[in-house]
């Protein structure tokens, strides 16, 4: 997916150039922030209080992109995905136990109903892992 897809309507064709020349368009766009804070402070549009307040606003977010870049590109082991299957299975296997004392015969389909919520959620994150991984080795 291209990251600059429906900046256009946003950004002048200036702008735009200048964010194809960044590997990572949200520092690019981190950038161009700065520089028109820069611009506004020279023109005296933005008092020294609202310059703090909006730097600390922009080191904030900037902090913020760095985590989630962190999250994106941490790689879990082959284990990881292991143990949550084996632990999935066994909550599955136990849990008729848990529940035949409270819900009688509606137990059956309980059990099954909750089971299939877990192995969805597992499978949900086998994809997104796999998808991460795809994303991550189309060139940009």
């Amino acid at each position: 997916m291209d990251a600059l897809k429906g900046l256009d309507r946003l950004l002048s064709k200036r702008e735009l150039n200048q964010l194809a020349r960044f590997d990572n368009v949200p520092s690019g766009l981190m950038h161009l922030h700065g520089r028109d804070l820069k611009y506004a402070i020279e023109r005296e549009w933005v008092s020294p209080y609202q310059q703090v307040e909006i730097d600390r606003t922009l080191s904030r977010l900037t902090d913020a992109m760095g985590k989630c870049e962190r999250i994106k590109n941490t790689v879990f082991p082959v284990t990881y995905s292991l143990y949550t299957h084996f632990t999935v299975i066994f909550f599955i296997m136990l849990l008729p136990f848990a529940l035949i004392d409270h819900f009688g015969l509606m137990e059956v389909p309980l059990v099954v109903a909750i089971s299939a919520s877990f192995l969805l959620i597992e499978k949900m994150a086998i994809n997104l892992r796999i998808r991460s991984k795809i994303n991550q080795r189309i060139p940009r």
